[in-house]
């Protein structure tokens, strides 16, 4: 990844709608050359273009970060579960004692005790933490700063 592409992908994590005709405007790079790059890059620097939501403007109050820790047996089938739970945002392998953290969405808190007691039973939840995020500062904030993005292009940060 050269200084190019780190800076349209700059560009675009502070607003991934922009146009190609924007992204060359605010970055100095060509049309033409911004498409090409961003062809051969999808899949590649980055998975999808996708929005932040609120979640609270759209009912869902309840949120969490959740350390998990499973027997040896069930702990593949907790993955698995996890990863296809509509209400599981973010899931992590990790370390430290802990086989999984995952960020997890819910209307309210009763809603998502009962989740976590059924996981717990499901699948032998060995260890737990749970944290519950009560005000977001920050979100999504790695590499979209312009001029950051650059620093770290010519090996400055």
């Amino acid at each position: 990844m050269d200084k190019k592409d780190m800076t349209i992908l700059s560009c675009l994590r502070q607003d991934g709608r922009m146009s190609l005709t924007e992204l060359s405007k605010s970055t100095g790079i060509p049309v033409s050359t911004a498409h090409d790059r961003l062809k051969h890059t999808q899949g590649f620097l980055f998975q999808k273009y996708t929005i932040v939501l609120n979640y609270s403007n759209i009912g869902f109050s309840t949120r969490a970060i959740i350390f998990v820790k499973s027997t040896s047996i069930k702990r593949d089938d907790l993955k698995d579960f996890l990863s296809k739970h509509p209400h599981i945002n973010s899931l992590y392998s990790v370390n430290n004692d802990f086989d999984y953290c995952f960020e997890c969405i819910f209307k309210d808190i009763g809603e998502m005790e009962f989740f976590i007691q059924a996981i717990s039973d499901k699948f032998q939840i060995k260890k737990k933490e749970i944290h519950y995020i009560l005000k977001e500062h920050s979100r999504e904030k790695f590499f979209s700063d312009f001029e950051t993005a650059k620093m770290m292009a010519e090996g400055n940060l």
